[in-house]
């Protein structure tokens, strides 16, 4: 059975990274909706229908791979100038290079929950009739922490007031066995795949707020903590 829904007019929220901001609503709309999705199919056992194992391992080498590789033929500095230097030292740091390699394991693992698979503005709609999530392409049943993180993530990325992150959290309600340590180690991933990977936003900035990022992105994957995440 396939629903359709007519959503009417509506733009994405990729202008928040700009001067725009998400309102109160739309973080308590976002973070409501993930919990209950993440609920809907929790603890019913595999779902191997929904593995969509082929867009997961494509997905995996831009998250994880591609941008820590020093030959991606990415040019940074046509991004901002010095950003190639910027990337290089994370590029050339084992120890990070290591551990975010590793996090794909996690990511590619099998998970107990129901996901959207890229929760981050450019899949959120604004609507007359509130916040809508589109392009559903990338789910899978993982890891909760994925999502919150990634969202987590573009809430840095895009400079939005720090209330914001503590209010989704708030509203998320993360259950019993959410792995809070995990979930930073994936911010850290997506806001380092978004500054230096392919698939780049449009920040504002320049060089100063991405070299921010990508040492916040180092710190949340070597020793993950949710204060430098939650706050400006």
């Amino acid at each position: 059975v396939l629903v359709l829904e007519d959503l009417g007019a509506g733009t994405d929220y990729s202008f928040v990274y700009g001067e725009g901001r998400f309102t109160a609503d739309d973080i308590n709309r976002l973070a409501g909706w993930l919990a209950e999705l993440h609920g809907a199919f929790a603890g019913r056992g595999e779902h191997p229908r929904l593995s969509n194992r082929e867009m997961r391992e494509l997905n995996s080498r831009h998250l994880f791979f591609i941008p820590l590789a020093p030959d991606n033929g990415l040019d940074l500095d046509r991004l901002a100038p010095g950003l190639r230097d910027a990337a290089a030292a994370l590029q050339q740091d084992r120890v990070y290079v290591g551990a975010v390699h590793e996090m794909a394991r996690v990511y590619l693992a099998d998970g107990p929950c129901l996901l959207h698979g890229d929760v981050f503005p450019g899949s959120l709609l604004r609507t007359e009739r509130g916040l809508r999530v589109i392009d559903p392409e990338f789910a899978f049943f993982g890891p909760p922490e994925f999502h919150v993180a990634v969202f987590l993530a573009h809430l840095r990325l895009a400079r939005q007031p720090a209330d914001l992150a503590q209010r989704f959290l708030e509203h998320y309600e993360p259950g019993d066995g959410f792995d809070e340590r995990l979930m930073c180690r994936l911010a850290g991933v997506e806001i380092m795949r978004r500054v230096i990977g392919y698939a780049q936003l449009p920040l504002a900035g320049g060089l100063p707020h991405r070299e921010r990022l990508l040492a916040l992105s180092r710190s949340l994957v070597l020793a993950p903590d949710r204060a430098p995440l939650l706050n400006d």
